[in-house]
């Protein structure tokens, strides 16, 4: 198995979908 698709759009979309671990984690990295 090599997983499922949790997340479509942009790394900018990613980081402003903070209601998952991976966007609030990549926005504190960021700093946004």
């Amino acid at each position: 198995d090599g997983g499922r698709i949790v997340f479509e759009g942009t790394p900018a979309d990613l980081v402003a979908a903070r209601s998952t671990l991976t966007g609030e984690h990549l926005a504190a990295y960021v700093g946004t």
